[in-house]
């Protein structure tokens, strides 16, 4: 029997439960990068690096290195479920399950397992990009920044069977053993996936497992059973009230039982202008499979759409009106500005967007704009708030490119009750020309919050030397300047200068 070059595709949905009918007794939520469900106060996003779509060749590893933020106001315990249809997960039905019967293999991050963190596993995870740089074997260990796969699903098992869409699935539980702070990251629970190397598939589709001269029908074909899907979700809750994961996780599982109840929405693949346009009519996932859009392009979401697009390293050219709930990350955002007239939240984009007399992001009457890990290389200002928007900038940095004069500012907050909250970031300006330029200016009747941030110098502009502008309020916690903040500073907090900057703290 010859093996097939190419196996199949596989396609990694990264999946959200939905339509729980309840009130949950605890803070809790459910996410991922593409679908959103939250309960209470408790904020978690996930993402991870994988193209969708690709293939699966017998015995060639695939990256895939899924992680869990903590986006919320509240300390949580997280997991990871993982679900693999039965079929690929065990290929000798009705015998124990092994890593022999696995037609398709994922590999939980060895260098992050318990009793796996050795200084050479570390080493070569930084090394290969699976760990953040200077990460170290030690403050794995003492932080507790390791998963555990759950061992006590039903029958003394690792895994559950359930069906899903009609397919049988081997649900896995993931246990993340330290309790995530918020804006905190777990390190990745996965690093690859990968077909086993003695899979071989027939013309017909039907797949088998040929091992030294023995062939075992799998109970799959890829003509018939599609390509295969493995469903990512992830979990968090509160710790308050649970002294570890486990002891979350079983108050959770008693509630919800042992899965949560989940089922699975598919993303929808766009690899157009036009695929966009008509996927932003309706409320979904949405997985970008290349760059879409031009730079006169206009994309609408409209008032009571849902959606969450997974940018998937590719670029959104044009301009982007939002009127509905939005979630947009992973990738680069190119063009004239982003309108914000609903709930949006922006997480590791690049935005290379304004003109030189616009702001690249606006938040419009009654909006909730919320921006993570987002660098702006904005051309006239960068983040404009009006008529009782909020907008909360929790990190990732603000540059201005432009050479022009002209007056822009960095965050601009202008009509009464809006607000503005910087909890960190990075910002500064090319200073190329002697520019009409401030890092805030609050209008009459608007509030900026700073909580923290490094902020560069004030401009030497007559007129816009502060730093800061306007009539309005802003309350600065934390954050160091390039300049003196003092006369922004709260009631019960200093600005201690050295060597010409001066740093935030309570006294």
């Amino acid at each position: 029997m010859k093996k097939r070059t190419i196996a199949m595709i596989v396609s990694l949905v990264l999946a959200m439960a939905m339509g729980l009918g309840g009130t949950l007794a605890y803070l809790t939520d459910r996410d991922s990068d593409v679908n959103v469900f939250t309960i209470g106060n408790v904020d978690i996003e996930l993402t991870e690096k994988f193209e969708q779509g690709i293939e699966l060749i017998p015995g060639v590893n695939i990256e895939k290195t899924p992680t869990i933020r903590n986006t919320g106001n509240h300390a949580a315990w997280v997991w990871m479920t993982w679900s693999i249809p039965a079929a690929l997960d065990n290929a000798v039905q009705g015998t124990e399950i092994g890593s022999d019967k696995n037609i398709i293999h994922w590999n939980p991050l060895g260098a992050t397992a318990d009793g796996y963190v050795t200084a050479d596993r570390v080493n070569t995870a930084v090394a290969k990009g699976l760990l953040p740089e200077g990460i170290t074997a030690d403050q794995i260990k003492e932080n507790k920044m390791t998963w555990n796969v759950f061992n006590s699903l039903g029958e003394g098992k690792n895994f559950i069977t359930e069906e899903i869409d009609g397919v049988d699935y081997n649900t896995y539980v993931l246990l993340y053993n330290k309790a995530l702070t918020p804006g905190e990251e777990t390190l990745p629970s996965v690093y690859n996936v990968y077909m086993d190397a003695r899979v071989d598939i027939d013309p017909e589709g039907n797949m088998f497992l040929v091992d030294k001269g023995v062939v075992t029908p799998v109970a799959w074909n890829i003509k018939e059973d599609k390509n295969p899907k493995i469903l990512v979700a992830a979990y968090a809750i509160q710790t308050e009230g649970f002294a570890d994961v486990k002891e979350a996780y079983a108050g959770y599982a008693t509630q919800w039982g042992a899965n949560g109840g989940v089922t699975y929405e598919e993303p929808t693949i766009v690899g157009s202008e036009t695929e966009l346009s008509d996927a932003l009519k309706t409320s979904g996932n949405l997985y970008l499979t290349s760059d879409v859009g031009e730079k006169d392009s206009v994309h609408e979401i409209g008032d009571g759409v849902a959606a969450n697009i997974n940018m998937n390293g590719n670029t959104l050219s044009g301009s982007l009106n939002n009127h509905g709930e939005t979630t947009i990350s992973g990738g680069d955002y190119v063009g004239q500005y982003i309108n914000n007239f609903g709930d949006m939240t922006v997480s590791d984009m690049e935005l290379e967007s304004g003109t030189a007399g616009d702001y690249a992001v606006i938040g419009r009457a009654g909006s909730t704009t919320v921006l993570n890990d987002v660098n702006v290389n904005a051309k006239g200002g960068a983040i404009a708030a009006a008529d009782g928007a909020k907008v909360i900038f929790n990190s990732g940095n603000i540059g201005m490119k432009t050479t022009s004069t002209s007056g822009r500012y960095l965050f601009y907050a202008v009509g009464a009750g809006t607000e503005i909250t910087i909890n960190g970031g990075t910002f500064d300006w090319d200073r190329t020309q002697n520019q009409k330029r401030a890092y805030i200016y609050a209008e009459a009747g608007t509030t900026v919050y700073v909580k923290g941030g490094t902020f560069g110098k004030a401009s030497t502009r007559s007129g816009y030397t502060d730093g800061i502008m306007g009539p309005g309020t802003v309350i600065i916690t934390g954050g160091t300047f390039g300049f003196d903040p003092t006369k922004w500073v709260a009631e019960g907090y200093q600005a201690v200068e050295n060597e010409g900057v001066w740093t935030v703290s309570a006294k």
